[in-house]
């Protein structure tokens, strides 16, 4: 563990037949020791074979941060940055709902969205913007809000 990040490495490196493509984006599982995960999922310490990369990558959605994967013949090493959690209040969370990666909202269009008032709109995408969850672009009537 780390300041910034948390670092796992795994002996063994990839199962033979998985490529480091296909480890990160098809969920494929083929278990190295089959005896064992199932035990694990007996126990409910893991839930299903294959998801956890996954999961991994979508936990990261919207934070800015991305996990690392490196490969060799003798190990898996992730590297899983760490990100701050940063308390909302419920308009904001709303709002910030709204925003799907690459959208471009303004201020109009999120009170007409969520059906707070102009002025409510106004100030949580501010808010959300001072504290780095929505990126600002434009003035004035032209003023437009986008997730980074």
């Amino acid at each position: 563990m780390f300041d910034n990040r948390i670092e796992v490495i795994s002996p063994g490196g990839l199962v033979p037949g998985i490529t480091a493509e296909r480890y990160l984006s098809d969920g494929i599982s083929i278990l190295r020791n089959p005896i064992l995960a199932n035990v694990l999922l007996r126990i409910r310490y893991i839930e299903k074979f294959g998801t956890g990369v996954r999961r991994i990558m979508r936990s990261y959605d919207g934070t800015g941060a991305t996990p690392t994967f490196k490969f060799d013949e003798s190990s898996v090493e992730i590297s899983l940055p760490t990100t701050v959690s940063i308390p909302l209040n419920d308009i904001e969370e709303e709002v910030l709902s709204r925003f799907t990666k690459g959208l471009l909202l303004t201020r109009t269009e999120v009170s007409a969205l969520t059906g707070v008032s102009r002025d409510r709109a106004i100030r949580t995408l501010n808010s959300l913007a001072d504290k780095g969850l929505l990126i600002r672009t434009g003035r004035g009537p032209s003023t437009r809000y986008m997730r980074p």
